[in-house]
């Protein structure tokens, strides 16, 4: 090969490697532009829902994410996550086309940044040496402001609902009016039995905090105002045809409710509820609304629930008994896939009824609380008549069915006032007959999850009154109100997956050596204890009888004990290989994941960038 050969030759394959990095190049910008989610969850798509927000804002929005990256070296799973949310933030900055303007701050201790951090209201978390780690996000239109304190690792498949949330009410700005109607006193008022003021429940105090409550101290009304979108319901005892025609109208036109019925609400003190027969009916019910909706509900049944029960001394001072009607939901007892009320860490309810769907409803009916299978119902009358829960469990013949106490329905429904407006109605805007969209509700079979004992302790320190939480049922209340007061799309937004993904291949083959080790341990321990029994018995049988002093041994004797010293160091033996096995195992697949994760994305361009020279040759052929 003459030089010149050998010139052209190097000539076209240096072309050939710059033809390869151009087309690297501009795979990967084209790779960056459209994005190819391939894990599992599609954690890096933003869902619809999220999509929709982002289109519909209005006014330009600064999202600042304050992390502290220094003081996260040596904690690799906080550093993950918060990748994990910085590429979440800069997806939600693509898709705004401009619209949300994203920065990244890095408090250093004692910096100007971690000053503003602590000032917008962010929560620091401690390194363990001294200095403080910030993982939050404040979010800006003009002089107004939301924050969310800290992202929570624990609480990843949140991580979406949380930062469409928060731009929802940045975009916005105006407070939810929540009308709130029933029969139960959770306002401010008089006590009837002792003449004496009766403040607020706390549910009240917390909610006005966060929305603007309207009182209809009138249960008796014609119709809800056309003002309002949200209604909460509570304790709806026997409300008359024109309350329930206005809240079926309400709902039709596309009004969001939250309901609380009970069979037996015990904050019902009011005297007028007593039979004849004796028994006070202190029940809740929609059944007119509720039947047109799909929804099954008995007011006549309280459920007994055995795996969620309180543990209640039945006598004074004596052993804690389970209190079947008394009940604190967590773990499984609470749908964790549900943004509503995912976070949460247990609800108290008492003596609280079933929620089901009709059979061959087509409405959605997604349970949110849910008993355990340890469960038994009883007739609310019998439950009120038993005075000491020791007899009440006693009495209770648990079943494995799950009963659910809240869910969430929606759908399209029809009026449940086909024949038109009640006589005693006077009710005179326009009569639908049908849903003008589907209809969001959510219902609550238990009243009492609202009352002040139920989830928080109240006292009087120097005239101001000092509330301590001990369940969430004041969070639960604010969720459900704060999700129907939103956006359909917020609404429908659902728990994500989360990020940190198992080696399941890895736990396998971990598993499966760990099986092996057991028997191998298993049979170590058995030869050993065989052996020594049996070196017992000789050593017995080689004791002098009349002295008790233990002879020489034998020649079987040490012929047996070698005999166990070679078993045992056999066995030791194929402990190691099954360890080293392992370890093979688990370094083969790390070799694997390493090449193709090196090599793969090279490969690929290699191949695109091949297969473009070629087309391009093919054409210049044809054109020639």
């Amino acid at each position: 090969m003459t030089g010149r050969n050998i010139i052209q030759c190097f000539s076209l394959r240096l072309a050939a490697l710059v033809l390869v990095l151009l087309a690297g190049a501009a795979s990967l910008a084209w790779l960056n532009k459209w994005q190819i989610d391939l894990t599992q969850g599609k954690l890096y798509t933003l869902s619809q829902g999220t999509r929709n927000i982002i289109a519909g804002i209005e006014q330009p929005i600064t999202l600042q994410f304050y992390y502290s990256e220094s003081q996260t070296r040596d904690i690799p799973m906080l550093r993950n996550y918060a990748g994990r949310v910085q590429d979440m933030l800069r997806e939600y900055e693509r898709k705004s086309q401009g619209k949300i303007q994203l920065k990244i701050v890095h408090p250093e201790p004692f910096s100007e940044a971690e000053d503003e951090a602590a000032t917008a209201g962010l929560q620091a978390m401690p390194d363990g040496r001294g200095d403080k780690i910030y993982l939050g996000l404040v979010g800006s239109v003009g002089d107004r402001s939301e924050n969310i304190a800290v992202f929570n690792p624990q609480k990843e498949n949140l991580l979406e609902y949380q930062l469409s949330q928060l731009v929802y009410r940045l975009n916005k700005p105006k407070q939810i009016t929540v009308g709130v109607i029933g029969d139960l006193p959770i306002f401010r008022g008089v006590d009837p039995k002792t003449n004496r003021v009766r403040p607020d429940w706390l549910i009240v105090n917390q909610l006005r905090q966060l929305f603007d409550l309207r009182r209809m101290i009138d249960p008796n009304v014609d119709k809800i105002d056309d003002d309002l979108s949200l209604l909460m319901v509570v304790h709806p005892h026997k409300f008359p045809e024109k309350t329930l025609f206005a809240i079926d109208q309400f709902v039709l036109r596309g009004g969001k409710l939250l309901v609380f019925v009970d069979p037996l609400a015990e904050a019902d003190d009011s005297d007028t509820r007593l039979l004849a027969t004796g028994f006070s009916d202190r029940s809740s019910d929609l059944e007119q609304l509720f039947a047109a909706w799909g929804v099954d509900y008995d007011a006549g049944q309280v459920v007994l629930d055995l795996g969620n029960a309180h543990r209640i001394p039945a006598q004074q001072a004596g052993q804690p008994v389970p209190h079947v009607g008394i009940l604190s939901l967590e773990g499984d007892g609470i749908n964790r896939t549900q943004n509503v009320i995912a976070d949460l860490e247990n609800i108290n309810i008492a003596s609280a009824g079933s929620l089901a769907q009709h059979p061959g409803s087509r409405m959605q009916f997604v349970p949110l609380l849910t008993s355990s299978l340890q469960t038994d119902r009883m007739e609310t009358q019998t439950y009120s008549m038993i005075g000491n829960h020791a007899e009440l469990l006693e009495k209770m013949q648990p079943s494995s069915h799950r009963y659910t106490f809240a869910a969430w329905v929606s759908g399209a429904v029809k009026t449940a006032f086909p024949e038109g407006k009640p006589a005693t109605s006077q009710f005179s805007g326009e009569v639908l007959q049908e849903s003008k969209e589907p209809i969001q509700a959510i219902v609550v079979a238990d009243t009492d999850v609202l009352a002040d004992r139920m989830w928080v302790d109240r006292q009087e320190y120097y005239g101001q009154t000092v509330a301590t939480p001990f369940a969430a049922n004041g969070d639960m209340v604010v969720n459900m109100l704060d999700a129907l007061g939103g956006s359909v799309d917020l609404i429908n937004l659902r728990s994500r997956g989360t990020y940190q993904r198992p080696f399941t291949r890895v736990d396998d083959l971990e598993k499966a050596a760990s099986s092996r080790l057991r028997e191998q341990q298993d049979a170590l321990a058995k030869a050993l204890s065989d052996t020594e029994s049996k070196i017992s018995q000789l050593n017995a049988a080689a004791a002098n009888q009349e002295t008790g002093e233990v002879q020489e041994l034998t020649p079987a004797q040490k012929q047996a004990v070698e005999m166990f010293e070679q078993e045992r160091l056999k066995i030791r033996k194929n402990l190691r290989e099954v360890q080293h096995q392992l370890n093979s195992d688990v370094d083969k697949l790390g070799a694997i994941l390493k090449i193709i994760n090196i090599a793969a994305v090279p490969l690929l361009l290699i191949v695109l960038a091949l297969l473009a020279a070629g087309l391009r040759r093919y054409r210049m052929r044809r054109i020639g």
